[in-house]
């Protein structure tokens, strides 16, 4: 039923008309009747009531995220009109935000508030017809509407914020005055939604070229021709355009046109003589008595000079073939500075671009790179005479320069201050952190074989580079998609050696195995298979014995749980979470945003929903030992503890999920 009115009778609410979208194309969540997400490809929405008989009352905070140019899909969807139909009751703030290509809203539903910055940034939006009524309005419900023209509220309208119909800066959004209230000004909504519906989506209007201004004349005469720059000065540093790899060329021509080029590109415009100089779209340009000329605009100055008879020197080649040599580790030992920038054919001089950067290569495997009065801390390791920099590689070159290459953009360093730096440290005997036995372990890993989460094979083959650094004093990098900083360290009681993200969350093992392998992980929660060699190969058919006979082997992987393993009524049931301990609180797990749910199946197998996205090829297992339930989420474990109401499942240390 609609909320009562002020001095009126609650009015029969009316019923939206139209075809509802097909509701297989949303995301809902069945216990807060919500609806989460839209994955079609309609651009004129109508929200459905229900979806697989579950009435939807609510649209989620991120239902438009594909319409507001969000970065969560490959997708992008320019939605141009909603339809929001009469059962739902709730929207959330900033629902609408940003979605710019939204024209048409119509809304049956008989809103008690329209929350605060509903349709902000919604720069398109030209009508919003709430057919039912609204009772109250927060604040910046319009903001940056910058082409709202109609706004219908009906007659039973009680409470409107002071800021309702203001932008952020204050200005006015829209006049609330012009907002149409009664029930004989409801507009055709069906004319509206055909209108959009029939117009093909607005392109946007090509920037026009300015028309030439008028001829110079002979005052002109003086910067009539072509001119290269030839000395640039920035922050009075005075740089070499050539040096840096810029060819600038700009045409001034006697009809009032100009062209700039630079970087094989051209930008046309007009100019114009002004008490004796030129101006050319607002940069002045004066005459010297050497016949050059001078664009200063206080901050950076530009000198040209004619291009009659001048040929402009070209940049130094960039080393295509870089001559390497093999160094050892006490080679790279010590502090670096940056001389020389080699990026898409062009070398650059670090010093002429005010670049001061500075590398020092620690003996213990840290290292500092001191750039623009900031310090960054990595690692660092060593292998086949190379440096590997937190996974950019360093090389030394046949002239005693380090050359650092990431993709193909170089830095070359020198030893110390302009060549002359402090000698290099002496090398401890023995690394700083881990004992002389697990020296083995040290260097950069590739998974060559992987077994987790229903995949198997090389990761290669599925497009995943997988590398996992170890260094000497215990610090290492796993570049899985994203570069994770870990750390490694041997059990004292088991001899186990761990990885992971800090000791209280290493729990990854590591185990050297004949062949120059090493196992990451184990069959309870999947493996990864490494080598040194990063084109080596191996399956499980191959023999992989551990190397060191003294060295504990991980536990045996329990087989497929059975039905009498645990409780018959926990399998096959979906548990969903209800509340989530986070950050000292406990909260509704709807504060997540997305349903969080799992089931258990018989087989080994498990259905995942992680923040109302369903995942594949996920594995279960009983440790014996605990007798939780240990999830394998693509190689990671989560352990999920059987409780008499349903399941806690610890989600990475970072929170507790109440699953019933």
């Amino acid at each position: 039923d609609p909320l009562p009115r002020v001095g009126e009778t609650p009015a029969t609410v009316a019923v939206m008309p139209c075809e509802e979208t097909d509701g297989d194309d949303f995301w809902y969540d069945e216990e807060y009747a919500r609806l989460d997400a839209y994955q079609g490809y309609e651009l004129n929405l109508v929200l459905p009531r229900e979806i697989d008989g579950v009435a939807l009352t609510m649209i989620g905070g991120n239902a438009m995220t594909r319409a507001s140019y969000g970065d969560n899909f490959d997708v992008e969807l320019p939605v141009r009109s909603l339809v929001i139909p009469e059962t739902y009751t709730e929207i959330p703030a900033y629902a609408f935000q940003n979605c710019d290509t939204l024209e048409t809203v119509v809304c049956y539903a008989p809103l008690d508030v329209v929350p605060e910055g509903l349709f902000s940034g919604c720069t398109s939006l030209r009508e919003v017809v709430f057919v039912n009524g609204v009772r109250s309005l927060d604040r910046y419900v319009f903001d940056g509407c910058e082409s709202l023209e109609t706004v219908y509220l009906g007659a039973y309208t009680q409470e409107i914020s002071e800021y309702a119909f203001l932008n952020t800066d204050q200005t006015e959004a829209f006049p609330q005055a012009a907002c149409l209230t009664e029930p004989a000004q409801l507009p055709d909504v069906s004319a509206l939604l055909a209108a959009v519906r029939s117009t093909p989506m607005p392109t946007p209007e090509p920037t026009a070229t300015p028309a030439p201004a008028m001829p110079v004349g002979e005052a002109g005469a003086p910067f009539v021709g072509s001119w290269y720059c030839t000395q640039m000065e920035i922050e009075g540093t005075a740089l070499d355009p050539s040096a840096l790899g810029l060819e600038i060329l700009l045409t001034l021509c006697e009809d009032g046109t100009v062209e700039m080029t630079m970087d094989d590109e051209t930008d046309c415009g007009t100019w114009y003589v002004q008490d004796g100089a030129a101006v050319v779209d607002g940069m002045v340009l004066t005459t010297g008595e050497d016949g050059t000329l001078c664009a200063d605009d206080g901050e950076s100055k530009m000198i040209f000079t004619s291009a009659e008879g001048y040929t402009p020197s070209a940049p130094e080649p960039a080393g295509a073939e870089l001559e390497t040599v093999y160094a050892a580790y006490e080679d790279f030992v010590g502090t670096w500075t940056a001389t020389v920038m080699e990026s898409e054919g062009m070398r650059f001089n670090a010093a002429e671009l005010g670049l001061d950067m500075k590398l020092t290569l620690g003996a213990d495997g840290t290292a500092t790179l001191a750039m623009f009065g900031e310090e960054d801390t990595a690692a660092w390791t060593y292998a086949d005479g190379a440096c590997d920099l937190d996974g950019t590689l360093m090389v030394m070159t046949a002239d005693g320069e380090l050359c650092m290459d990431d993709e193909g953009e170089r830095v070359f360093f020198v030893r110390g201050e302009a060549g002359e730096g402090p000698a290099s440290p002496d090398l401890p005997d023995a690394p700083q952190t881990v004992s002389d036995g697990l020296l083995d372990y040290v260097g950069v890993w590739h998974a060559v074989y992987l077994s987790t989460g229903g995949l198997t094979g090389d990761p290669r083959t599925l497009g995943l580079q997988i590398v996992l650094t170890l260094n000497a004093d215990g610090t290492g990098v796993l570049l899985f998609g994203d570069e994770t900083p870990q750390v490694w360290y041997q059990d004292e009681e088991t001899g186990m050696v761990y990885v992971g993200e800090s000791i209280d969350n290493a729990d990854m093992p590591l185990t050297l195995m004949d062949g120059g392998l090493m196992q990451y992980g184990s069959k309870l929660g999947g493996y990864f298979m490494f080598s040194r060699d990063e084109d080596a190969s191996w399956t499980p058919d191959e023999v992989a014995a551990p190397a060191v006979p003294a060295a504990p082997v991980a536990p045996a992987a329990p087989s497929a749980p059975a039905a009498g393993v645990v409780v018959e009524a926990v399998l096959e049931r979906k548990f969903v979470a209800q509340t989530v301990d986070m950050s000292g609180y406990t909260m509704p797990a709807s504060t997540l945003g997305g349903e969080y749910a799992l089931t258990l199946h018989a087989d080994g197998s498990a259905d995942f929903v992680l923040a109302g996205t369903p995942l594949t090829m996920i594995t279960w297992a009983l440790d014996a030992e605990t007798g939780e339930v240990v999830v394998d989420y693509y190689g990671m474990p989560i352990r999920v503890t059987l409780t008499e109401e349903g399941m806690d499942m610890n989600y990475f240390d970072s929170m507790m999920l109440h699953m019933k």
